[in-house]
């Protein structure tokens, strides 16, 4: 990586202890202005911070009526600076305008029943229209993700194209169920005005898709990613990042510690001018590292970050995720490119 255009950005904001805005937040997103919208699995509620960190507003709470949740699962900005909050416990979708300082709800809908399909996620496009992201109930053989057009009641009106599903593991004294190998190959997606543009973490390319008419374009970035150096230490690191996972499914930690190679990436976000991909770190590197994508160019430039610094989501100025302490608590982070 050291031939690459390097950047150690010196503004780096981290909300926590007396000044943390929210105890659990689990999903972060950014408006066009800068301001970010974290959701806190504490209450299940949506704050609303300033560029300068500031909570200028608070709404949403747990329950079933409009404007509270069960699990959020997805918060995302679509056309005209609004946002949409899904829940797939209640099976519905939240709508909401921002203002300089507030969130206001404009709707719920209750989504229909998907079977044989199930929801993963759902977003705008640029012509106010709706895609949704699908996989087949009970079929982890045929693990794609499936796209389908929605109509205006959020049915799948068309199907447009798949994409290959995330790597399985099967649970031992089980014939049939599986869950996604938290350290195996990923798909990762965003989508953007007409354009949904997916990365696969064992590859270092990026498929920007046309929804219009499917015609396919292809980034690579092949560079000197560090390879995974597979010893003590970074096994110790590995078993301790993933203990909760591990804890809860015994096989990943024996899949852990058989596996050979890592996936490059974690995490996938674009902005306007920019992919950017979370590099993953297995423990070596003192700090963790964010390489930057220029849409227009593809030129590459590598942004270092907190070592335990997660991606959520980007501006063209701004980078929004989340730094987890030593006691496994979350701590808000911004920095500003």
């Amino acid at each position: 990586m050291d031939s690459l255009d390097r950047h150690k950005p010196t503004n780096v904001s981290i909300f926590s202890g007396e000044d943390a805005i929210v105890d659990r937040p689990i999903r972060i997103t950014a408006d066009q202005f800068g301001r970010a919208i974290i959701v806190d699995a504490a209450d299940w509620s949506l704050n609303l911070l300033g560029i300068d960190g500031n909570l200028l507003f608070k709404t949403g709470r747990t329950g079933e009526g409009p404007g509270e949740y069960k699990l959020i699962n997805q918060v995302e900005m679509f056309n005209d600076n609004k946002l949409s909050v899904l829940d797939k416990k209640l099976y519905r979708l939240t709508f909401y305008s921002i203002t300089e300082d507030s969130l206001t709800l404009i709707k719920t809908v209750n989504l229909p029943d998907y079977a044989p399909l199930r929801v993963v996620s759902i977003h705008s496009t640029s012509n106010n229209e709706f895609v949704g992201v699908f996989k087949k109930i009970g079929h982890p053989e045929d693990g794609n993700f499936i796209i389908h057009k929605l109509d205006t009641n959020f049915k799948p009106k068309n199907k447009l194209l798949e994409l290959p599903g995330n790597d399985q593991l099967l649970l031992s004294g089980s014939n049939s169920r599986h869950i996604d190998d938290a350290l195996g190959a990923r798909t990762h997606w965003v989508v953007s005005e007409n354009k949904l543009s997916f990365a696969r973490s064992d590859e270092l390319r990026i498929h920007p898709i046309d929804l219009k008419d499917q015609s396919k374009e292809q980034v690579i970035f092949d560079r000197e990613i560090p390879e995974y150096q597979k010893n003590s230490k970074t096994q110790k690191y590995l078993s301790e990042r993933f203990a909760p996972i591990t804890n809860k499914f015994p096989d990943m930690a024996n899949k852990l510690f058989e596996r050979e190679l890592l996936p490059y990436f974690l995490k996938f976000a674009a902005a306007d001018r920019h992919f950017y991909f979370s590099i993953f770190n297995s423990g070596i590197a003192e700090r963790g590292k964010i390489l930057q994508i220029n849409k227009k160019t593809e030129a590459v430039k590598v942004i270092d970050v907190p070592k335990t610094f997660t991606l959520f989501s980007a501006t063209n100025e701004r980078l929004y995720g989340i730094i987890v302490k030593n006691n496994g608590a979350n701590d808000i982070a911004v920095i500003k490119l």
